[in-house]
């Protein structure tokens, strides 16, 4: 298989299904009404989405907050540096090279093959300048996903249990320098052999030149060395959050997630013209407990604030390459206001990220608000800002049907195809 249709494989299996230092992964995508409304949620989640924001909203939850079961599924896929559209001009360069090499080898006469030279030795300089733009671009993925979310909310003892799955990885592309030096030696032979008198032994000298790749009086594509190293993780867990406002402390709510987490590292690199991309690869299992932790409180006038840590207890997991994939504790802080039919919300990463994969760090604002019409359509939106400057702000849109205790949400967030986010979400509330 051509390197480059490889290339094209991977980036559309990483862009649907979405190094070296040691790294902590990001807060994470969840729910469409958070994601429709910035990425907020620490101070304005509800009972069905609290367990991954604030596990504390379970006892500072508004009147209008029911029991929920939840299902819910969020998707990412990033192309920062529009790799993809370097690869499409790669298919393009590909293609003629193959075609070609074709015409060479097919051709039954000495001057058809030395006319089939001139065009061959074009292509592989064309196919060696389009391979050089894709040195060391990324493509980034997110996904997470809950079969089961259960929450009632509660002064004394708000509780829920979920059960989710969130992998992050990535890829990147290497461009190794000996294939810069194949190609641009295989171009120089071909066109000396192109420029000659045409004869056999023009012939044979070109088939037993170093510099060309050959089986007989057949050349053959170029065996590169460049290679695609893809990256990240997926942590499932479950978790049982319990929260309680305290009287005696001003009305504070707090809570508490206590989880189990299986993780699997995967982490390898390959030579994509005669590999398959596969997160099964270079993959290790890993199993630990974490928690996080939430306090809330009202302010009066309908205002709220909110903080959250998670991932409180520091973890160390280590790749088949032995890369290091470190989760240190999360903060986010939010302030929120609500009316009987509005929210609006506002959220601050009060630390920096860094990648799991081969994205970047980054460190989030976001701002968002929802419209409650009847209690049966919700129109929300928002916008995400990263305070790091390492990827372009998002805006948000959401929508949300409620009928008899049935509701649907979703979401999108994105800008072009540089980065894109959708979530679905189906359950009850009664």
């Amino acid at each position: 298989m051509s390197l480059y249709r490889s290339l094209s494989r991977s980036a559309a299996l990483l862009l649907v299904c979405a190094a070296g230092a040691a790294q902590a992964m990001p807060f994470g995508i969840f729910d469409p009404r958070s994601m429709a409304m910035g990425g907020t949620g620490v101070s304005s989640a509800t009972s069905g989405n609290a367990s991954y924001y604030n596990p504390a909203l379970l006892a500072a939850a508004r009147r209008k907050d029911r029991f929920a079961f939840e299902m819910m599924f969020a998707a990412r896929a990033a192309d920062p540096d529009k790799l993809q559209d370097d690869l499409d001009g790669m298919e393009s360069s590909g293609d003629n090279l193959s075609n070609a090499l074709s015409q060479f080898n097919q051709a039954s006469t000495l001057p058809q093959q030395q006319a089939a030279a001139g065009q061959l030795a074009s292509a592989l300089g064309s196919f060696r300048s389009s391979l050089q733009t894709v040195n060391n671009k990324t493509l980034e993925g997110n996904l997470f996903a809950s079969p089961l979310t259960v929450g009632v909310p509660g002064k004394d003892l708000g509780w829920a249990i979920h059960a989710g799955v969130r992998a992050d990885f990535g890829a990147k592309l290497f461009f190794d320098s000996n294939d810069n030096t194949l190609l641009a030696g295989y171009r120089d032979a071909v066109q000396t052999y192109a420029g000659s008198a045409g004869t056999l032994a023009d012939l044979n000298a070109l088939v037993t030149d170093p510099r060309v790749q050959a089986t007989g009086t057949t050349l053959n594509d170029p065996s590169y060395q460049s290679h695609l190293d893809v990256r990240g993780a997926a942590f499932g867990e479950f978790g049982v959050s319990l929260a309680h406002e305290f009287q005696e402390w001003d009305k504070l709510a707090v809570g508490i997630t206590p989880k189990y987490v299986r993780v699997y590292t995967f982490d390898y690199s390959v030579n994509p013209q005669r590999s398959e991309i596969t997160i099964d690869k270079g993959r290790k299992d890993y199993a630990s407990g974490n928690f996080d932790i939430g306090l809330a409180k009202e302010l009066g006038s309908g205002f709220k604030a909110g903080f959250v840590g998670k991932n409180m207890v520091p973890r160390t997991y280590t790749t088949a390459l032995g890369n290091d994939i470190e989760v240190k504790p999360q903060l986010r802080a939010g302030v929120s206001h609500h009316t009987s039919s509005t929210t609006v919300a506002l959220d601050l990463d009060l630390t920096e990220n860094k990648p799991v994969a081969f994205d970047k760090p980054t460190r989030f604002a976001g701002i968002g608000a929802e419209l409650n019409i009847w209690d049966v359509l919700y129109l929300r939106a928002g916008y995400r800002a990263d305070l790091t400057g390492n990827y372009k702000s998002l805006p948000s849109l959401g929508l949300g049907l409620s009928i008899f205790g049935f509701h649907l949400d979703a979401a999108v967030a994105g800008r072009s195809k540089e980065d894109v986010m959708a979530a679905v979400q189906l359950g009850l509330r009664f």
